[in-house]
């Protein structure tokens, strides 16, 4: 299953010491978009069966040097917490889920941003 998302999750140094309630803001509005997503790209017989194995690509539009490790919090929990509250997964413990990749793209030609979340079976 695979599920393409505009934009992509603030980085960590974006938030740095801001307060909590922004932080859930933010971690909200990711969780959102990663329900639309699903819901407007995928049917439920689309859905793998655990346990799975997230690949999340961040699908950048320039050249700028970027740690991918300070996008692994904050939007990508959110992002985690959507596939869950809309079904695509039962739960986000390690029963469910026993393997994240992070993968970062650049594509100059592309106009947009884009996080793009692949889940397969992981037996």
């Amino acid at each position: 299953m695979i599920v393409e998302i505009p934009g992509t999750p603030p980085s960590k140094n974006k938030h740095s010491g801001t307060h909590w309630s922004q932080n859930y803001v933010v971690e909200k509005k990711w969780k959102e978009a990663a329900g639309w997503a699903v819901k407007a790209q995928c049917s439920p017989s689309d859905y793998p069966d655990p346990p799975v194995k997230l690949i999340i690509t961040l699908v950048e539009n320039d050249r700028r040097k970027r740690d991918i490790l300070n996008y692994a919090s904050r939007g990508m929990h959110g992002l985690i917490d959507g596939l869950v509250e809309v079904g695509v997964l039962e739960d986000d413990d390690y029963e469910h889920i026993n393997a994240i990749e992070m993968d970062y793209v650049v594509e100059p030609e592309r106009d947009d941003k884009m996080t793009v979340i692949e889940v397969v079976n992981n037996e």
